[in-house]
């Protein structure tokens, strides 16, 4: 006997056990065949083949959790769960035939439509912040929710660090969830989602890192072409654009060594923050290759410690 049907017969016959009506029953077989297919793959997420050509991203792994019993919402449509996860069945009023009409997390939906939303801002974020913390709660055994409510971490603090007391951090609560992943992953035996967590943070210093460096490669760039307008303006006999371009190419000048020391400090920072980080992350308990790979490369590529930095006033004074 094939495995699916195996198992679907295993549920009804504890269907039967719990009493369950004949309706019961069809929802149970509906849904249990689903179910099964979920189990059978590969993916971090199955599509769900819904009623109406609709489908549904399910975690996998919650497919794996005990098939509850059926609850009735109406004479004709009833739902079973899978840990977080309910799935709707019921009787389709044209064929009259019982089908998968709805399958949710919604805590974990929740927070996936605001997350990834093209226009999330930090409320949003924040929002979505909740609804993952609460998915983690209700399903703490998955790693990859608590990696997603990282990388939306990771996002808010993008949207808040500036202003902050110190920007180049990660903050606390993306800080917080780093650790506790990692104190999680050395009880669960889940090295790799603790390696994950690791290069999520060192992805996100190496984007503040270029963006910095891009800051500090064009600071003074504007000089050139205030200087040749000046020239112009001189030749135009314009005297007014003369001394607004004039002032204005001095104040920049004037700022430019505090802005360029600023922009320094913050690198250096961001780079030694960025060790930290290097230094957490191993290969020990990652048993995929390409992830390994991926470490090894890493840790390869970057330089720790941090060579210090010289600052601008002691290379004035050995000169």
């Amino acid at each position: 006997m094939p495995t699916t049907q195996k198992m679907i017969t295993v549920t009804l016959m504890a269907c039967a056990l719990w009493g369950c009506s004949k309706t019961e029953a069809r929802v149970l077989n509906v849904v249990t065949h689903e179910i099964e297919k979920c189990r059978a793959s590969e993916d971090t997420f199955y599509e769900v083949k819904l009623h109406g050509d609709e489908t549904y991203e399910v975690l996998t792994q919650t497919c794996h959790e005990a098939i509850s019993e059926v609850e009735m919402a109406s004479e004709w449509r009833g739902k079973v769960t899978t840990g977080p996860v309910s799935w709707m069945a019921g009787e389709d009023k044209a064929t009259r035939a019982f089908v998968l009409s709805n399958v949710e997390w919604p805590e974990l939906d929740r927070a996936m439509r605001m997350a990834n939303n093209p226009e999330a801002n930090a409320k949003s974020l924040a929002e979505a912040e909740k609804s993952f913390a609460a998915a983690q709660a209700e399903y703490p055994k998955s790693g990859w929710v608590r990696l997603a409510r990282l990388d939306n971490l990771l996002k808010l603090r993008e949207e808040t660090r500036s202003g902050t007391e110190a920007p180049e951090t990660l903050g606390e609560e993306a800080s917080a969830v780093i650790e506790e992943i990692d104190a999680w992953a050395k009880e669960s035996g889940e090295g790799e989602v603790a390696a994950e967590a690791r290069l999520k943070a060192i992805a996100y210093y190496e984007r503040y890192i270029t963006r910095q460096e891009g800051a500090l490669e064009s600071l003074g760039s504007r000089t050139p072409w205030f200087e040749a307008a000046i020239e112009q303006a001189k030749k135009d006999g314009d005297t007014e654009t003369v001394e607004e371009y004039s002032k204005e190419l001095e104040e920049r000048l004037a700022r430019e060594p505090a802005e360029r020391e600023a922009l320094e400090v913050r690198l250096h920072r961001l780079k030694e923050l960025r060790c930290e980080q290097t230094t957490a992350l191993s290969v020990s308990g990652v048993e995929d290759n390409a992830l390994r790979e991926t470490i090894s490369s890493k840790l390869s590529a970057i330089t720790c410690p941090v060579p210090a930095r010289v600052a601008a006033d002691a290379e004035g004074a050995a000169e």
